[in-house]
């Protein structure tokens, strides 16, 4: 745009350069010379003096003409590149026009003082010429006040670009607290996928102590008593974390509802900016709104975080429930009629012990992550971390053991062979250096492994 302007101040100082200071000087007229002229001299002068008078009007008109086309094309600044171009070569030409107007009204005070007319006569020529002085001089004051105008014009454009800046400034601070919304509700997807990981391991355990429960004592009341109340603690301990897990996860999908409604309304927002650009105005108030509805999101982030802390505190409290089904377990070690079942029961305890603990350290990691506070996209390749334990299957006395191993010969790669505490996970992170391999290691093996997906000790596994 600014390519496009020429400053009128320089134009009008070059115009005053080209004409003169602007303006026609009106005062007393030098007392005419008395000569004697003869009356055919005088007719001729008086013709001569009409047709001047003539040609100052046409000129006189032509430059108004051209004072209105150059008010006009001031007016419309914005159009064509040229339009600078021709408002000079206007100008250029209305100092020209105003050079002969001034010469050709030398001419005349230099006729009018060789001629004598009658008084009449000179009168109406000296009125004539005095509104001669009075137009050019009107013209002058045109062209200052389209001067200040232009300047005027200048002012707005400047404080309307202020304005447009301001407004970008505003939408770039609601995009960022978006994203980090954003980033809050993949990070508690994440946590929240943990935890549901978490509760699926300690219902197997609960399970698999249920039905080792079951076969350490069938014919003893006092055995059967203890599991039954050491099941009951188990399934009140889930359905209290299957309840508290439900409500966590619809209060994220609440928080997902207005993460939605949140960028459907930066979208707006963004449209609402591209409209002020080409007619600025204030600052509309839906960005106050739209930032109370951020931070009401990022409020309820922040009380998902909390409820997320409460299932943690959930897990533990399980944990816990596990510590003293091996506390039983080790009372129940006298009441075992064989040595044998004794033994059994001891390194499955052991195994549940491992369990809890990994469990315990996995809430712990998770505590410090939230309380690190993320701001970061968690990266989106990361998979949950598997539930699928290792479990010592034991039978009773006077059964058979099971076959741990396929009789095919296994196909040629890399073998593991399962021990006590196994997960895939760790065989993950064992081989690949990452616990996210685990679903590559469990469809390898879905043969191996069955439908309950239960890791046996001494059985091997297909690591691809």
């Amino acid at each position: 745009m600014r390519s496009r302007r020429i400053p009128h101040a320089f134009v009008l100082s070059t115009l005053l350069a080209l004409s003169g200071c602007g303006y026609v000087h009106i005062g007393r007229l030098p007392r005419p010379v008395t000569t004697v002229i003869g009356d055919d001299k005088l007719m001729k002068d008086n013709s001569d003096l009409r047709l001047e008078k003539k040609i100052l009007q046409q000129e006189l008109a032509l430059t108004r003409a051209q004072g209105d086309a150059l008010r006009m094309a001031i007016e419309n600044r914005a159009a064509d590149g040229d339009t600078s171009t021709r408002l000079v070569e206007r100008l250029n030409e209305t100092s020209r026009e105003l050079a002969a107007l001034r010469a050709s009204y030398v001419k005349l005070q230099d006729e009018r003082n060789q001629a004598v007319a009658s008084a009449a006569e000179a009168r109406a020529l000296k009125d004539r010429l005095g509104a001669t002085e009075e137009k050019l001089a009107a013209s002058l004051l045109t062209y200052t006040q389209l001067q200040e105008e232009i300047t005027r014009l200048r002012s707005d454009v400047d404080r309307t670009r202020a304005e447009n800046v301001a407004l970008g400034e505003q939408v770039k601070t609601v995009t960022a607290q978006s994203e980090q919304a954003q980033a809050a509700l993949a990070q508690l997807n994440t946590e929240l996928l943990a935890q549901k990981d978490a509760r699926f391991r300690a219902e197997q355990d609960a399970e698999t102590l249920r039905t080792e429960l079951k076969s350490v004592a069938p014919n003893a009341s006092a055995l059967a008593q203890q599991r039954t109340g050491a099941a009951a603690e188990a399934r009140s301990l889930i359905s209290e974390h299957a309840a508290e897990t439900a409500a966590l996860k619809q209060q994220l999908d609440t928080l997902r509802a207005k993460v939605e409604a949140l960028a459907a309304e930066r979208a707006e927002l963004k449209q609402q900016l591209a409209g002020t650009e080409s007619a600025p105005r204030g600052p509309s108030p839906e960005l106050a709104n739209v930032e109370a509805k951020l931070a009401n999101a990022l409020r309820s982030a922040s009380l998902l975080r909390d409820e997320n802390e409460q299932l943690k505190a959930v897990s533990v409290q399980l944990a816990a429930a596990k510590s003293d089904l091996e506390g039983k377990f080790t009372q129940l070690r006298g009441a075992a009629p064989a040595a044998a079942q004794v033994q059994t029961l001891r390194d499955q305890l052991r195994d549940a012990q491992n369990q809890a603990s990994a469990l315990s350290e996995e809430n712990a990691r998770l505590k410090s992550r939230l309380a690190g506070a993320p701001t970061s996209t968690p990266p989106t390749t990361a998979r949950a971390p598997s539930g699928v334990s290792a479990t010592l299957i034991t039978t009773v006395p006077g059964s058979q053991r099971t076959a741990m191993a396929r009789s095919s010969a296994p196909e040629p790669g890399r073998f593991h062979v399962v021990t006590g505490g196994d997960t895939l996970s760790k065989i993950s992170t064992q081989y690949y250096g990452t616990p996210g391999r685990w679903g590559d290691i469990l469809a390898a093996n879905r043969d191996v492994l069955g439908e309950s997906n239960n890791l046996v000790v001494g059985r091997t596994l297909r690591i691809p």
